[in-house]
């Protein structure tokens, strides 16, 4: 493999993440939700952890669209597990709802905001409904993450009605 190959891989396995054999699309969800966690339990304010998930988020998916033919071609594969890029986006967009929710919040409410999150996400992701499903079928690297968008934003819709009914 090349120089240039393993910068990609290393790029779209978000350090590897997408490298772990079980769930490797579990892993590359993960570092989103911790960062957000991290910045709302050490009293950052919303708007800056809005603007931390704004742009992970859009940098994960200009780089998963962008990388992802290449990466195609290094694993001689559609869609490689090993593409956690799109994960990334897709939990940050999930995550967006939540510091605006629980800017007041203690951390075991953060905690608990940032884990809904992390779960629904992981969901819509998993089990693709409708929609998130035949979007998967757009070309080139859109396709690998367009369902993880359209899952992100379905868990963010589910975590802003359930904190407006049982929160706020």
């Amino acid at each position: 493999m090349s120089r240039r190959d393993r910068v990609i891989v290393g790029i779209v396995s978000v350090g590897g993440l997408g490298l772990i054999r079980r769930a490797p699309g579990t892993w590359g969800s993960i570092p989103p939700a911790v960062a957000a966690f991290l910045m709302m339990a050490l009293g950052a304010s919303s708007t800056a952890t809005l603007i931390m998930l704004g742009v992970v988020g859009a940098a994960a998916a200009v780089l998963c669209v962008a990388l992802t033919p290449d990466a195609e071609r290094i694993f001689s594969r559609p869609d490689p597990r090993t593409i956690v890029l799109d994960e990334v986006a897709g939990m940050a967009l999930a995550l967006i709802p939540a510091p605006i929710i629980l800017a007041d919040a203690g951390t075991l409410a953060i905690a608990a905001g940032a884990l809904a999150a992390f779960a629904l996400f992981r969901y819509f992701d998993i089990a693709k409904p409708g929609l998130i499903d035949s979007s998967q079928r757009l070309p080139r690297g859109w396709g690998v993450l367009t369902d993880d968008l359209l899952a992100g934003a379905t868990a963010a819709g589910i975590l802003y009605v359930a904190a407006i009914i049982f929160y706020l």
